[in-house]
């Protein structure tokens, strides 16, 4: 028969597994935040490039049109550039909440670790005192015996 601590480290084993995708998923949540860090970085740069190009181009004289044409880009890359920004937010505050989560669940695991060693002390402690009083009756039958 199976002991109480023995049936509950194999509820452990599936906590402990649980715990490990929670731990990938942040793994990867990290990584798909640097690359939209790494996105927006560039989408700057772009912006900055751009604008640096066309400052050029209008030292040496430009139509309204062109400046028109100019304008109208720019709002479109900061409006990109904003959503990005919220994309990041957002990564950001999902990629807390699952670090949160896989915090309280190494909580409870510590915590149901620690009731599995205590459960183990227990039956150790009965399984030993079980022993010792199948120990000191064998004795005594023992030393009946000698005694006949």
């Amino acid at each position: 028969m199976k002991t109480q601590s023995k049936r509950l480290g194999v509820v452990l084993k599936v906590y402990i597994q649980k715990e490990k995708k929670m731990s990938d998923l942040m793994r990867d949540l990290t990584i798909q935040k640097q690359q939209e860090e790494e996105k927006l970085t560039q989408l700057y740069d772009y912006q900055k490039q751009y604008d640096n190009n066309f400052k050029e181009q209008a030292k040496q004289g430009i139509t309204g049109s062109q400046l028109h044409s100019q304008q109208h880009f720019m709002d479109q890359l900061s409006d990109v550039i904003k959503g990005q920004h919220k994309a990041l937010n957002d990564q950001n505050q999902y990629l807390q909440s699952v670090k949160e989560k896989y915090m309280q669940m190494l909580f409870k695991r510590q915590c149901f670790e620690k009731l599995i060693k205590k459960m183990e002390a227990k039956e150790q402690y009965q399984l030993d005192k079980a022993e010792q009083k199948m120990m000191d009756e064998l004795t005594m039958q023992m030393l009946r015996a000698n005694q006949k």
